[in-house]
């Protein structure tokens, strides 16, 4: 778990701060692809997220109502 990481993998394994589980996939994404504007919408960021957080990632609900994401690797 997160508790027990030295400061070096702390570092190593946190990914950021975002909006939900959602925006970092939807982030994600984007800096492994280049997707048109105009297909944005057609791409199911939530399902995407569902399948990075049951295995790749995991977050920990903020005070702020954001998450910090964290990698499982």
């Amino acid at each position: 778990g997160i508790e027990y990481l030295d400061p070096e993998e702390f570092e190593e394994k946190y990914q950021g701060e975002f909006d939900s589980q959602e925006d970092f996939a939807e982030s994600l994404f984007n800096q492994s692809f280049r997707v048109p504007e105009s297909i944005q919408n057609y791409i199911d960021y939530e399902k995407y997220a569902h399948d990075l957080f049951s295995d790749e990632f995991f977050s920990i609900d903020s005070k702020n109502h954001t998450v910090f994401v964290f990698s499982n690797r």
